[in-house]
């Protein structure tokens, strides 16, 4: 009798990981969809050629180096080489049925257009930020060396 518990349990555990391999390569394989239907591809590209010439910008002497960054961005934040692994983030965080229902809006009227609409509105959402930021640098300042006070008086205090 405890034999057959054993193999029993034995095969529900192969059969409980097989399900689980079946729902990961569902998963995988509705997120390589997903991943395509967003244009990833083309996302990433127009990201990296957007932040490349956003730091020329800011400073000017990265520009003769542009080919350079080009190729190394290339190498490593090309859609080949981060695939796999976008597709496995998005398979772990999301069902397979999950994954069609937000494949099935970005292939929708409204999902086309924020597809269209995000790089934008994600640009000028760090503009924003950055902005925020420069404005308010003085007190961030402020704020550290109030810290940096705060701790080297502590730091007095126990010597």
């Amino acid at each position: 009798m405890k034999k057959f518990r054993f193999i029993s349990a034995f095969f529900f555990a192969i059969a409980t990981v097989s399900s689980f391999s079946f729902a990961d390569d569902a998963s995988k394989a509705e997120a390589e969809k997903l991943l395509n239907t967003m244009n990833v591809e083309s996302l990433l590209q127009t990201t990296m050629t957007e932040i490349i010439d956003s730091k020329i910008k800011q400073d000017p002497t990265l520009g003769v180096y542009k080919d350079v960054i080009i190729k190394f961005l290339n190498k490593y934040m090309s859609y080949q080489s981060v695939k796999d692994d976008l597709t496995k983030m998005y398979a772990e965080e999301f069902s397979s049925e999950e994954l069609a229902d937000i494949r099935r809006f970005y292939e929708s009227k409204s999902g086309k257009k924020a597809l269209e609409k995000m790089p934008a509105l994600a640009a000028r959402g760090s503009q924003i930020g950055q902005q925020k930021v420069r404005e308010h640098i003085g007190e961030l300042q402020n704020m550290i060396l109030a810290e940096a006070e705060r701790i080297q008086k502590l730091q007095n205090q126990n010597k």
